[in-house]
Formats: C-alpha cells, sequence, structure tokens
C-alpha cells in the first residue's frame, strides 16, 4: 500500500503533502480517501486510524521535488504532487471538514 498524506489541495491538479515510506511511481491512481487522529500530550502522541471515508480516482501525473519534475514520489519525502481526475474537489471538502488532530492520506494499493 502507498500512501500520501494531505496537507493542502491547489487548484485543480496539485497536492501538497507528504509521502508516507514507499516511493510512488508516477501513473499510480490513488483510489481512497482514509482519515486518521492525532492525539496525547506531544511526548507520547498517539495515532487512530479512522478509516475510509471516500473513494476516488486521482492519477498522478507529476511530480516536483527541490523545483525539479521527477518520475516518482520519494519515500518519507514532501515533494508538490500533479495529479488527474475529477476528485479533486472531494479531497479538498474533505480536508476542510477535518477536526484539529485530524489527517486525511491518499492510497494506492500496490
Amino acid at each position: 500500500m502507498m500512501r500520501y498524506l494531505v496537507d493542502s489541495v491547489i487548484g485543480t491538479d496539485r497536492i501538497g503533502g507528504r509521502n508516507d515510506s514507499m516511493d510512488i511511481p508516477v501513473d499510480t491512481i490513488f483510489t481512497r480517501v482514509v482519515k486518521s487522529r492525532v492525539s496525547g500530550d506531544p511526548m507520547n502522541l498517539e495515532t487512530t486510524e479512522l478509516g475510509e471515508v471516500a473513494t476516488v480516482s486521482l492519477r498522478l501525473v507529476g511530480v516536483e521535488h527541490f523545483g525539479m519534475r521527477i518520475d516518482f514520489v520519494p519515500a518519507d519525502h514532501s515533494p508538490l504532487l500533479f495529479v488527474d481526475g475529477d476528485d479533486l474537489s472531494t479531497l479538498a471538502a474533505l480536508l476542510a471538514s477535518c477536526d484539529d488532530g485530524e489527517y486525511l492520506w491518499i492510497v494506492a494499493d500496490a
């Protein structure tokens, strides 16, 4: 499973955030949005998976990392994603509705 933590939706084709621990190649299709909640004091944080909140179809068409276009999302980094698909507005609405401490991930099955 490949997943990307969504921090922002920019315009009609870009997503900002942070990749998890696996490289994600261009042409990957993200099919699900899952939500998690982080709580506790800063020295003892706990993450609770809240489950799938939407199905989407967002194809990764490009990656910008340190101002350069590359053909994959590097693991554990925060590049800008360029995506194609009709579900970006759904993702933006879900992101806007997150409470404090809640986070969204877009997920693609490997």
